[in-house]
C-alpha cells in the first residue's frame, strides 16, 4: 500500500487531505502535537473517523509527539525507514491566527521553523520528496498581485516564518538532491471537515458558529471601492486543494517548484455571506470597522501554475454550501455533545 506522511492531523487542510488520501487506499503516517488541542476536539475526530470508515485503524499510523524535539521524529524514521512504499511527505504545520502572532512571537518562530526543519532532516532520511503547503495570510500595506517569487522584506511574524521556511525548503531540497512543491494559497474555505467550531477566525467555520450559537456574523469594513463594498479575497475551495494535491503527486519527483493555488475567481466577503443564506441557513449579520490589516483586495498570480499543469482550481459556492448543509445533517451527533 502506498504510504504518505502528513503533519498537522487535526489541522484543517491536513485533516481533509487525510481524509481523501484514505479514500483512494493511501496508508497515512500522522504526525501531530495533541497538546495543543482540547481532548474534545480529539474525541470527535476518531468518532467521525470511525463511522465513515471502521477499518482506518489499520490505515493509519498516529504519532503524538511534540515536532520541535528531532529525538521525538526519530520515532517516525525508526519505523518507516527503509520502506520503499512513502511517496512523500506532506507538510501543513503552521500556526497561523492574525490575533495571537502579534502575541506570542517566539512560539510561531518556534513551531513553524523548528518543525519545519525537522521533517525535512526526516525527509533527507527516507529520501522522499517534500511536499509544504499552507495558506500565506501574509499582510501587507498595500494591494499588490502576488508572484511566485516574494522578494519583499515579510512585514509580520507569521510570513517571517513562512519565509525562512520557503528558504530553507529550497536550498536544503537543492542541496541534498530532493524534490519539492512549495504550494501557498490566502483564502482557503471548506466545508467537509468537523472542526468549524474551532477554526472561528475563518469565514465558513464563523458563519457555522453564528448559526449554531445564535450569533451575529461581524462583516469588516463596508467602504471599500469594490462592486458591494466589501473586501475581494481569492478564495479557494480546500476540497480542490487536497485532491490537486494527491492528483500531483506523481509529478513531484521530477521538480522543484513553488506554486500559488487559486481559481482566479475573486469573491467578495459579502458575496460568501449572501450565499450561505441562500443555501445553508439563515444568520444575521452587521458591518463594522475594518481591522488595521484588512485590504481591499487580495489575490495572487498563478500563471506557473496552469503553465506547467494546465490545470486551474475550480470554486463552486453552491456545491461547498451544500456539502455543508448535507455533512452537518450526517454527522449532526458531533454537535450534539
Amino acid at each position: 500500500m502506498k504510504t504518505i506522511i502528513v503533519t498537522w492531523w487535526l489541522w484543517y487542510i491536513g485533516s481533509i487531505l487525510t481524509d481523501e488520501a484514505m479514500e483512494r487506499w493511501y496508508r497515512v503516517v500522522v504526525v501531530d502535537n495533541m497538546s495543543v488541542y482540547s481532548k474534545i476536539i480529539y474525541e470527535k475526530v476518531l468518532k467521525y473517523f470511525y463511522k465513515k470508515m471502521w477499518w482506518w485503524v489499520w490505515q493509519m499510523q498516529f504519532y503524538d509527539i511534540d515536532v520541535t524535539n528531532e529525538k521525538e521524529i526519530e520515532k517516525i524514521l525508526l519505523v518507516n525507514e527503509g520502506d520503499s512504499n512513502v511517496e512523500a511527505i506532506f507538510h501543513f504545520a503552521a500556526l497561523k491566527s492574525v490575533e495571537e502572532w502579534e502575541k506570542e512571537p517566539i512560539k510561531y518562530m518556534n513551531v513553524n521553523i523548528i518543525w519545519t526543519h525537522n521533517m525535512l532532516k526526516l525527509a533527507i532520511k527516507l529520501r522522499v520528496p517534500f511536499i509544504f503547503s499552507s495558506s500565506i495570510a501574509a499582510y501587507w500595506k498595500e494591494w499588490k498581485l502576488k508572484e511566485e517569487d516574494l522578494n519583499e522584506a515579510p512585514e509580520n511574524i507569521y510570513w517571517y516564518t513562512k519565509y525562512v521556511s520557503d528558504t530553507e525548503i529550497s536550498r536544503i531540497c537543492k542541496r541534498y538532491d530532493l524534490s519539492y512543491y512549495v504550494f501557498r494559497y490566502w483564502n482557503p474555505i471548506w466545508a467537509r471537515w468537523i472542526l468549524w467550531d474551532y477554526w472561528k477566525s475563518n469565514i465558513i467555520p464563523a458563519l457555522f458558529d453564528a448559526y449554531l450559537n445564535k450569533k451575529v456574523f461581524r462583516i469588516f469594513g463596508s467602504d471599500y471601492e469594490t462592486p458591494d463594498w466589501t473586501a475581494l479575497r481569492d478564495y479557494v475551495d480546500v476540497n480542490e486543494l487536497v485532491k490537486f494535491h494527491l492528483d500531483v503527486l506523481p509529478e513531484v519527483k521530477k521538480k522543484r517548484w513553488e506554486y500559488n493555488l487559486w481559481t482566479w475567481q475573486p469573491i467578495s466577503v459579502l458575496e460568501i455571506v449572501n450565499k450561505f443564506i441562500e443555501i445553508v441557513w439563515d444568520v444575521e449579520y452587521k458591518f463594522v470597522e475594518r481591522r488595521e490589516w484588512d485590504l481591499e483586495k487580495y489575490w495572487c498570480d498563478i500563471t506557473k501554475i496552469k503553465r506547467v499543469f494546465n490545470r486551474k482550481l475550480k470554486l463552486d459556492l453552491e456545491n461547498v454550501f451544500n456539502q455543508l448543509k448535507n455533512f452537518y445533517k450526517l454527522n449532526r451527533m458531533l454537535w450534539s455533545e
